[in-house]
């Protein structure tokens, strides 16, 4: 696998904007959140960050995943089920 192809539709083969979009918005939020905690002491209390973090990072992937599941792709990534585009 090619670091590019984090970026490619699997049904198309072309650029996806929305995978790109989403990579660089967990990057950013990766990088945040690696910030704040870095810093911090033992008892700030940094527990919710870990649940937005995980939300926003996790949530929406699982989203995707079901949207995908939802409209006809038999593993939620654009992938039928012995590997060819749907």
């Amino acid at each position: 696998m090619h670091p590019r192809d984090l970026f490619r539709d699997d049904s198309t083969g072309g650029w996806s904007q929305t995978r790109l979009w989403q990579f660089i918005g967990n990057l950013t939020m990766t990088a945040g959140f690696i910030k704040v905690v870095w810093g911090a002491s033992a008892t700030e209390g940094l527990a919710w960050l870990f649940g937005v973090y995980g939300g926003i990072v996790a949530g929406s992937q699982i989203a995707s995943k079901l949207i995908g599941l939802r409209y006809g792709k038999a593993n939620g990534n654009g992938k039928g089920t012995n590997g060819t585009p749907k």
